[in-house]
């Protein structure tokens, strides 16, 4: 007879949106069970933090700086073609949040918080597979086993695509538990893998990157200076490059056109005299590539279930709002979820309605400037034109530090005032609200 193990909260995924949901929700003493279908550390991307990560950070137990991450000041673009360059530090937005971030290696990033949901009191489990889940009146019962070794388990990792076997269903564990938190990123534990999701047009659909180790001294003393995201404009996309501890930088290329080849990321670095002088003598990594970027999940909460992260969406990595918004949405859903656990009313179905009505003026936000980026002289306006008003300029810094939830914010207002048409078929649209 299979043993039934039982939880009060069940997470699926050991990403920063779920490790930081279990760690707040076992903090306030519940008890609480991580699924993660592969082992730390593992490779992710997604490296660059916004000042809006740090408090929910500090609740749940993670010193960025004391664990020896680079402190990140601002973030700057360049546009190689026109010889322009535009320099925007957190310490110019709006009075509120810390005016600094972190870029973090998310191998290691993830391991840490991770960690620090085992230290809050829950139970992490690695290297398991969730193949089934049913959500009851009373229950939502999970079934998985443990994750076959096979293709994986790096995030765009060459070769990636080939299929990896099955879990051992005869082998299947079950939890019990009274919720539901689904943190399965891409894969979509509640959107049956990915399958119901809608496609946002529009955006980056593509990328390709690679890992540079061993920087010289002169292009880490430039780097490490500021520790800044630095992003180029090419045809078609856009480069990051992300500067990481131990003399390391992450340098990808985001396309609006899928597929990308894996190696397009290095031949747009040959053809960066910025990036090629920076990596010059540099060890460079296997390159890699992600398809199928910016999407929403249909539905991402009903009765007893919730999808946070990447489960729920993602809109484009040009902002960084990845990891910011999945931590954001994991405070604000334990906090929802602690409470109603406590009363008794966890089967509620519209219990996560003030979590989707907060995350979406998030998702509404990013998703109106990150348009505006592709689709329009954004670019040349505003990162390399003449900003007179102050204030305004204040604003979009507060967004690129991912500070969204203010009422005084003349740029935020106005951005989605002029993208209404571009938001309408989103489920964030507020006619959606």
């Amino acid at each position: 007879m299979t043993t039934v193990e039982r939880f009060d909260v069940a997470v699926v995924g050991g990403g920063p949106a779920g490790t930081a949901a279990a760690a707040l929700v076992a903090q306030a003493g519940w008890s609480v069970v991580v699924l993660e279908r592969e082992r730390f550390p593992r490779f992710h991307i997604g490296e660059s933090l916004l000042p809006s990560c740090l408090p929910v950070l500090a609740r749940v137990g993670l010193d960025l700086e004391k664990l020896g991450y680079l402190r990140k000041l601002g973030a700057e673009f360049h546009d190689e073609a026109i010889g322009e360059t535009s320099y925007f530090p957190f310490a110019d937005a709006l009075p509120g949040p810390p005016r600094f971030a972190y870029q973090v290696e998310r191998d290691r990033f993830d391991t840490d918080l991770a960690d620090a949901a085992r230290r809050s009191g829950a139970t992490v489990r690695e290297g398991v597979t969730v193949f089934e889940h049913a959500v009851g009146d009373d229950a939502v019962e999970l079934r998985f086993a443990a994750t076959p070794p096979g293709s994986g388990p790096d995030e765009g990792r060459s070769g990636s695509a080939e299929l990896r076997p099955g879990p051992d269903r005869a082998a299947a564990s079950v939890v019990r538990a009274r919720y539901l938190v689904d943190a399965s990123g891409r894969r979509g534990l509640l959107s049956r893998g990915g399958r119901d999701v809608l496609v946002i047009p529009g955006l980056g659909r593509a990328a390709s990157f690679v890992h540079y180790d061993g920087l010289d001294d002169d292009a880490w003393a430039e780097l490490a200076q500021r520790g800044d995201v630095k992003v180029l404009r090419i045809e078609d996309g856009w480069l990051w490059a992300i500067p990481l501890a131990g003399r390391r930088l992450s340098i990808g290329a985001v396309l609006r056109t899928s597929p990308i080849a894996e190696d397009r990321v290095l031949d747009e670095v040959d053809r960066s005299p910025l990036l090629s002088r920076l990596i010059r003598g540099a060890r460079v990594s296997a390159p890699r590539r992600i398809a199928d970027y910016s999407y929403a999940s249909s539905s991402t909460h009903d009765a007893r279930r919730v999808a946070i992260g990447d489960a729920a969406g993602f809109l484009d990595p040009v902002f960084s709002s990845g990891v910011a918004i999945a931590l954001s949405a994991a405070s604000t859903m334990a906090e929802l979820l602690v409470s109603a656990l406590a009363r008794g009313t966890e089967a509620d179905p519209l219990l996560m309605r003030p979590l989707s009505d907060r995350m979406n003026v998030a998702y509404r936000t990013f998703h109106a400037i990150a348009h505006r980026f592709y689709n329009s002289r954004m670019f040349d306006n505003l990162f390399f034109g003449d900003v007179p008003d102050a204030v305004m300029r204040s604003g979009f810094i507060s967004l690129l530090g991912g500070d969204v939830w203010r009422d005084d914010n003349l740029f935020q207002t106005a951005v989605l005032g002029a993208s209404r048409r571009t938001l309408a078929a989103m489920p964030w649209s507020e006619a959606e609200s």
